[in-house]
């Protein structure tokens, strides 16, 4: 997959430069020609100039940004899909217009699907399926799929992955690292979203997605682990007949989310499977630490016999056990109108940041949940809640895991759909169901054991390392050679000033001293005058005024 690479020329990082002026052209067309300009884009390629005028006055610029990533094809239009998950780096704005993203493709021709078949067996297809419907099921901007039946007679259903897609892909994630690159160095101010470290884990999610052999794993997985639940279905894949760009799994026999017959299925009590894909969820949350990261509509099933079905695990999150705590104790929370500890637990989520002010943090946290204190947790969306507060963590420099910012959004998803079936739906009731057994395991025998365990271990690694590292430490203090290295952030800024304060000053006494032999030069007897004062009196006057022109000068400048 892309291997990116941060000091490639920008001219180099595909085979042609054609899709590179292409891209940079789209920007272009849709009103961003300044910024096309400041990052010094027109150098390398001969660019026609583009008038966004009549854009920029029809559209706002998170629209135009919209329509530029649609323009640019699958890699840019999902990495804008990933952008509108990150509120906590996102404007609100251009978070809602770029939810609207959807990638515009046309099926590929059956008999494209046939021939990535043949090359993927190495052998004719008519040995493996006795038949392939040639009508797709669904068209994505990765794959298509196909209902299809095996010689067994087990109906399945293939997912083919387009032809060609890697190396495209490929091609235009390294033009997205450069152009992130380059943004960061001409635009100081969007140094804080850290765009380069976005693209790089938007790559490793996408070279996830790309190889169906992790999505084949990732479902065996998921049936593993709901193995014991005779309501939650997980597709069995044909791991024999899938390979890293087709997937064999069994076909679902019910209808998903989307169809308006979904819960009109005989047999089937709406409120019942509710709680079933609920529960699951939070189970898949709080017990297995890992969760399907794409729940919508579409990839959920309602099966007969009170069942529900997931399909698509190309994208799924991990939680470590420290996580499903700090989760657990957000719901918790939420639940106890505690804002102070619930803006605690978001700390805990993130990395230690130095700019974080953790008081006007809880301040604001408190003043986004407080309107709602006292009203029934039905009366308000808990998903909704959440990203908000993402929002204000990164407006305060709190960085939030992207697993995290997923699963608040599943959450969102998942309480959307127990509110369609009714207006008195409360998704906090069923997470504590969870959350309260997670806060009890903290401190149950085997747990407790586990993390004594783990302290003695690591207390026995430093005790039995201290005396040799100590040694170690006392030889270097001992040598003749041994020199401290201090390094202080803004070293550089430091030295900087003090130079330029230092050149004042000197600059200063110099203009002094001349000021003073001007002035004492006027009692000399006999001098010979220019402009009625004595000729050594006026050049020190001239010198003097000169060097202080020449010190404001570079005062400005720097």
């Amino acid at each position: 997959m892309a291997n990116l690479q941060r000091n490639q020329w920008i001219g180099g990082t595909l085979k042609s430069a054609n899709r590179l002026r292409q891209i940079v052209a789209v920007f272009a067309k849709h009103g961003f020609q300044n910024i096309v300009e400041e990052l010094e884009l027109g150098k390398y390629f001969f660019l026609e100039k583009f008038s966004g005028s009549s854009m920029e006055q029809s559209f706002t610029t998170a629209e135009r940004l919209r329509m530029a990533l649609e323009s640019l094809g699958p890699t840019w239009i999902k990495f804008g899909q990933m952008l509108a998950s990150r509120p906590d780096l996102v404007p609100e704005t251009f978070m809602s217009e770029l939810k609207k993203l959807q990638a515009q493709v046309p099926a590929m021709p059956f008999e494209t699907v046939q021939r990535i078949l043949s090359e993927e067996y190495e052998r004719p297809v008519s040995e493996i399926y006795r038949e392939i419907e040639p009508i797709p099921l669904g068209a994505a901007s990765i794959a298509q799929v196909h209902k299809a039946t095996l010689h067994t007679g087990e109906e399945v259903v293939l997912k083919v992955q387009r032809p060609n897609l890697e190396e495209a892909i490929n091609d235009d994630l390294q033009v997205l690292y450069t152009l992130s690159l380059l943004l960061e160095k001409y635009r100081p101010e969007l140094r804080v979203l850290n765009l380069s470290s976005m693209v790089e884990e938007f790559a490793s999610a996408i070279e996830q997605e790309l190889d169906f052999y992790i999505e084949a794993n990732n479902m065996d997985r998921f049936r593993k682990n709901f193995f014991a639940d005779p309501h939650v279905v997980i597709p069995k894949v044909y791991n024999d007949l899938s390979t890293s760009k087709v997937l064999v799994q069994e076909e679902l026999k019910g209808k998903n989310l989307n169809d308006p017959e979904a819960f009109n299925q005989k047999g089937i009590y709406p409120h019942d499977v509710i709680q079933i894909g609920i529960r699951a969820f939070f189970k898949m949350i709080f017990k297995d630490g890992v969760f399907h990261a794409d729940l919508h509509e579409g990839n959920i099933f309602v099966l007969p016999h009170q069942q529900i079905g997931l399909i698509d695990f190309g994208m799924i999150g991990y939680l470590s056990q420290k996580s499903r705590d700090s989760i657990a104790g957000i719901m918790m929370s939420i639940g106890n109108e505690d804002y102070e500890q619930l803006a605690f637990e978001f700390l805990e989520l993130s990395p230690y940041s130095y700019d974080c002010d953790v008081d006007a943090f809880t301040h604001e946290i408190q003043g986004l949940f407080a309107p709602y204190h006292g009203l029934s947790f039905a009366n308000f969306q808990i998903g909704k809640l959440l990203l908000d507060a993402t929002r204000v963590a990164g407006k305060h420099g709190i960085s939030l895991p992207s697993d995290l910012m997923l699963l608040f959004k599943s959450i969102l998803t998942i309480e959307g759909m127990g509110r369609s079936l009714g207006e008195d739906f409360d998704l906090l009731s069923f997470s504590n169901e969870f959350a309260v057994e997670v806060i009890k395991s903290k401190y149950n025998f085997d747990r407790l054991a586990k993390n004594l365990g783990m302290i003695t271990k690591d207390s026995a690694a430093l005790l039995t390392g201290l005396p040799r590292h100590a040694r170690q430490a006392l030889r270097k203090l001992n040598s003749p050679n041994f020199h401290w290295k201090l390094q202080v952030e803004e070293m550089h800024e430091l030295k900087r000033g003090v130079e330029k304060g230092s050149n004042i000053i000197f600059l200063g006494l110099v203009i002094s001293s001349m000021l003073i032999s001007a002035t004492g030069a006027m009692f000399i007897p006999n001098s010979t005058l220019i402009g009625g004062i004595p000729a050594i009196s006026a050049i020190l006057y001239g010198l003097a005024t000169f060097t202080g022109f020449v010190a404001v000068y570079n005062y400005i400048r720097k």
